[in-house]
């Protein structure tokens, strides 16, 4: 039992970072298609927070395949971060952070 819990661990934070990236190329890509002037900044809009901890989170879970510990640890404080740090709070928000802390936590 304890062989696959780290493999669905990756399993689960590879989709997570998959989707992720799809979210990310699509909005760039809506960006260039609406003729953006920066379409980086544009992405951003002001965020950065989210997308600072975010980019973290998931830089977590791709550091996860080689160093479980690390990696876990580095993705769930930068969820937790934030969490906390966030004021926009409705139930989506809630049940995505818990969703997306899964892999951290195994």
């Amino acid at each position: 039992m304890t062989f696959r819990i780290p493999w669905i661990a990756r399993i689960y934070g590879a989709l997570l970072v998959a989707l992720f990236l799809y979210i990310t190329v699509n909005e760039f890509v809506e960006e260039i298609r609406n003729h953006s002037p920066n379409p980086v900044i544009t992405l951003i809009s002001g965020q950065y927070f989210l997308a600072i901890t975010l980019m973290v989170a998931f830089a977590g879970l791709v550091l996860a395949y080689w160093k479980e510990g690390w990696g876990g640890g580095v993705s769930l404080a930068a969820l937790i971060t934030l969490f906390i740090g966030w004021q926009d709070f409705h139930p989506g928000f809630i049940v995505s952070m818990f969703l997306a802390s899964i892999p951290s936590i195994l």
